[in-house]
């Protein structure tokens, strides 16, 4: 029986290793709606950055898998409500070409400026790597509710390195979805 690792901002994880050379994970991410009642649309998405830096595949809710079939992405949830996982990104590392060294991992708020909403109204954000293999959870991460007025957040990063799967959780929060793909270099 594996144990589920507790992971804070900036810690990394060998998924390979954890989980003896799986493949196939699942990043599940989970939140409430606002105290206020409010629906919060909050879609997930993410990219394959390359060793140059450069974004080449934006998957998000008008692209929901990736150009090498290594990333797809679960169904729209636009409330937040119920329980367990609202979205999830299905990354296989066997599709993944050579040049990819990179995945983030973001959630963002669908017209967030239109709706005058942000992260500080969500609750319980909270993420967990899944091994699609062996069945089971690897790593669990609860970003710190520090977004108060951010409307995107990189969660964390899938990092391909000399043949390993890690995970990065990085908790980083943006005004807009815009400054996201701006630093990773994607264009769509």
């Amino acid at each position: 029986m594996s144990v589920t690792v507790n992971l804070v901002k900036g810690q990394t994880v060998n998924l390979s290793k954890e989980t003896g050379g799986s493949q196939k994970f699942q990043l599940r991410a989970g939140w409430d709606t606002s105290l206020s009642g409010t629906a919060v649309d909050i879609d997930i998405m993410s990219a394959e950055i390359n060793t140059s830096d450069v974004g080449v595949d934006f998957i998000y809710f008008g692209n929901m898998k990736s150009k090498d079939g290594a990333i797809k992405l679960s169904g729209d949830n636009r409330t937040g409500e119920g329980d367990g996982w609202d979205e999830t990104i299905f990354f296989d590392g066997s599709y993944i070409s050579q040049d990819i060294k990179r995945i983030p991992c973001i959630v963002s708020i669908y017209d967030a400026i239109g709706r005058g909403q942000n992260f500080g109204l969500v609750r319980n954000l909270k993420v967990q790597i899944f091994d699609e293999t062996n069945n089971n959870a690897v790593a669990n991460y609860e970003p710190e509710l520090e977004f108060g007025t951010d409307t995107a957040v990189v969660l964390g990063e899938f990092v391909v390195s000399n043949g390993n799967i890690y995970f990065k959780p990085l908790g980083k929060g943006y005004s807009k979805v815009q400054d996201i793909l701006t630093e990773y270099k994607i264009n769509y």
